[in-house]
This record gives structure tokens, sequence and C-alpha cells, in this order.
């Protein structure tokens, strides 16, 4: 799939049937908790992932609409501009990508 220019981001390691990025760290009620807890567990998760594979491999998610509950406060598309901008710093310095879930950036 690489070949043709697909990239499929999978939530399982799917490497040899093409998948080209899974999910690190990835715990769907992560995406509940406040923005700054789900900062603090999403950089463990990386930290602890990153043994294990090159950042380029690894995507998590940046719910920017409420995904499974928590509400405002677990959302990154609100009035804290600082946690979303740490949100943003903190994905692409590390090298994983960011896969922004909601209906505008």
């Amino acid at each position: 799939l690489v070949s043709e220019g697909v990239y499929v981001h999978t939530p399982d390691r799917y490497f040899y049937y093409g998948a080209s990025k899974s999910g690190m760290g990835y715990d769907e009620q992560q995406y509940s908790l406040p923005r700054w807890e789900d900062l603090s567990v999403s950089r463990a998760g990386m930290y602890d992932d990153l043994y294990e594979r090159t950042p380029t491999m690894g995507w998590m998610f940046v719910p920017l609409v409420e995904y499974h509950g928590g509400g405002a406060a677990a959302t990154f598309l609100s009035d804290d501009r600082e946690a979303f901008e740490w949100a943003f710093a903190q994905y692409l310095t590390s090298g994983v990508m960011a896969c922004f879930r909601g209906p505008v950036l």
C-alpha cells in the first residue's frame, strides 16, 4: 500500500498487511480525562511505547470534541488555548502523529 501512496492508521500492529502506523498508549477511557491529565497519560504512553518502535510508527488521539464523556473539560477545542498548544507541541516534537478527532481544527 505504501508503494501506492496509501498510508493506513490502524488500532493494531498489522505492518505486514499494509498498515503504516499503529496506536500508541491507546486507551479509550483516557480521552474522558481532563485535558492536562490526558496529556500526562499520553506522554507516559509515548515514553513506554518508544522503547518498542520508532516515533513515526505510531499515532495518538487529540479529542477536539467530546469522545467518551468528560464534557468540555476533556476536549481540546475550548477556551484553554495553552492546553491545545501544549498537545500540539508534545506530539510534534516527539515525532508521534497526532490524529485530531473532531469536525474542525
